[in-house]
């Protein structure tokens, strides 16, 4: 199924990329009257390779560059800033940046979640949330992994109250709270027999009616042509954060690579935030009541 191709009334804003570094991988929230999105600007080309550049010159690592945009309930762009994160990457863990943000609201302010990287001489990537204070990220907290892995990536922020939650896996299902020792496993009944195993992450975990609502991603390899694919579907918790039903397999545009990161429901509306290829970063948004089509 293609999201776009359905008869929905949908509004799509392309987000701007600021400097030669292609956007992507953008995630919403709805927090104090306006939307925002953090963007990643990423120095390679997809399309070509995962060929990294900076400047003038090849390079041997990624980075990325982040900002912020604050887009009005038109789906207009009001502002956008970059994230000073320089500091962050005196800490070894977060050497070559942090990537994929997500963004949500916890205890009045806005918050990320993102991986720090150290790329060389072997990948590594450590789970982070910080507080965002105007163009800074403040407060981080680093996080180990639970599983002692060295690569962290698509956990799933949910808050509920002045709690927060990671969702780690979806089948088999991993709930995990996060306390000032760090994260603590909770225990949950669920039942998610039959499910694929091969579901990750991707937005943030959103209040709807009486439970929850996410989207997770399913990825594929084309072996014979040696090409990665993204498929979505929606995730539906209930009022426990227990998994009940999971959606229809989609994509947004019908683009191998797509990557949402972000998830909003606010207003009777619904914005979906997601890359394309990792050269665009889009937002679209469609009536709150055709969610129900998407299982």
């Amino acid at each position: 199924m293609i999201l776009t191709q359905l008869d929905i009334a949908f509004s799509r804003l392309e987000l701007p990329s600021l400097t030669q570094y292609h956007p992507c991988n953008p995630s919403v929230v709805a927090f104090g009257g306006d939307y925002f999105a953090t963007v990643r600007g990423c120095n390679y080309d997809l399309k070509r390779g995962y060929h990294f550049t900076i400047g003038s010159s090849p390079s041997v690592t990624p980075d990325s560059q982040n900002y912020l945009v604050r887009v009005d309930r038109r789906l207009e762009v009001e502002d956008y800033w970059f994230l000073e994160d320089r500091h962050l990457r005196a800490d070894k863990r977060a050497l070559d940046g942090i990537e994929d943000l997500r963004l949500f609201a916890y205890r009045s302010s806005l918050y990320v979640m993102g991986t720090a990287l150290h790329y060389t001489p072997t990948p590594k990537n450590t789970i982070v949330i910080c507080k965002v204070d105007g163009y800074r990220l403040c407060d981080p907290v680093f996080i180990s992994s639970p599983k002692e892995a060295p690569v962290e990536k698509n956990w799933m922020p949910l808050v509920r109250g002045d709690d927060l939650y990671f969702v780690y896996m979806t089948a088999p299902y991993e709930l995990y709270r996060l306390d000032k020792v760090g994260l603590k496993p909770v225990e949950v009944t669920s039942n998610t027999d039959g499910w694929p195993s091969n579901l990750s992450g991707s937005s943030c975990v959103m209040p709807y009616e009486k439970g929850y609502m996410a989207v997770i991603h399913r990825k594929t390899i084309d072996q014979k042509k040696r090409l990665h694919f993204y498929r979505h579907h929606l995730l539906e918790l209930d009022s426990e954060m227990r998994p009940v039903r999971l959606g229809r397999r989609f994509s947004f545009e019908d683009e191998r690579v797509e990557f949402c990161a972000g998830l909003a429901i606010d207003r009777g509306d619904v914005l979906f935030s997601y890359g394309l290829m990792d050269q665009k970063a889009v937002i679209l948004r469609m009536p709150e009541d055709s969610l129900r089509r998407l299982f």
